[in-house]
């Protein structure tokens, strides 16, 4: 429905939010604990959108403890399309937020991907490690 602003409003939007990992430590995510969602599904490492149009892709991570160099992406149809990366030379954790708006079409794919997953031994909600994709219209 269209509100008095002129907002539209509708339920059957195509949503996804939760919390992604890869249970091996590394790479693209394999496992999903869905939060909540609508007409979307994490399966196979994939989200895969049912129609053409603009989706919100939103990916915030955090890698292990260390020094070296560690990348996170977000990828579509197995391509990067948002890099992320930290200081080689400073130690500690390394948060990661990215997002993007992007015209995808029916069928495309989206991959979440950290070098150097944190706490990836943990597959319940953890907010450390968070990823949702909207359909916009």
């Amino acid at each position: 429905f269209i509100d008095e602003h002129g907002y539209i409003h509708d339920s059957n939007r195509p949503f996804i939010y939760g919390s992604p990992t890869n249970t091996n430590g590394s790479g693209i995510a394999n496992s999903m604990h869905v939060i909540s969602s609508q007409n979307l599904s994490f399966s196979n490492s994939r989200i895969t959108v049912p129609v053409s149009g603009v989706y919100h892709i939103c990916f915030n991570t955090i890698c292990d403890d260390g020094t070296g160099r560690v990348d996170a992406h977000i990828y579509v149809n197995g391509g990067a399309r948002v890099n992320s990366l930290n200081d080689t030379n400073t130690s500690g954790y390394h948060y990661r937020g990215m997002s993007i708006s992007l015209m995808l079409s029916a069928n495309d794919y989206i991959q979440f991907n950290n070098n150097d997953w944190y706490d990836y031994t943990s597959t319940t909600q953890q907010f450390w490690r968070t990823a949702s994709v909207v359909f916009l219209g």
